[in-house]
């Protein structure tokens, strides 16, 4: 998963502070991948994700709004795009390391919303 590491451009989707505390923390993930490969880790990792953004619901929305105003200014789009970019490849390559099941095709499915 995605490190947690706030620094850089504030106008960076993954870089905003939102971004980095909704980020598992990486003790909780080693404590989870102990387990062992199965689907059960990942979906402690998906549970302990939306825990931390029921926890700070206004930094959630502010995400999606700077998201949405992303789309309004094209420089802003283009950095969050290359940052989404980014995360996803860290977030399959520790999905593959992890020997988690799914692989790549089942990361991309499930961060970016593909047509049937």
């Amino acid at each position: 998963m995605a490190s947690r590491s706030g620094e850089g451009a504030q106008t960076a989707d993954s870089a905003s502070p939102v971004r980095v505390a909704i980020t598992p923390d990486p003790d909780e993930v080693a404590d989870v991948m102990r387990a062992g490969p199965s689907t059960d880790p990942v979906a402690l990792l998906l549970r302990q994700v939306h825990a931390r953004m029921e926890a700070d619901r206004a930094g959630y929305l502010a995400l999606l709004e700077l998201r949405l105003e992303g789309t309004r200014r094209p420089e802003l789009g283009r950095e969050q795009s290359k940052n989404r970019v980014e995360v996803l490849g860290e977030n399959v390559r520790f999905h593959l390391e992890a020997h988690l099941p799914g692989g790549r095709t089942g990361v991309v499915r499930s961060t970016w919303p593909c047509p049937r």
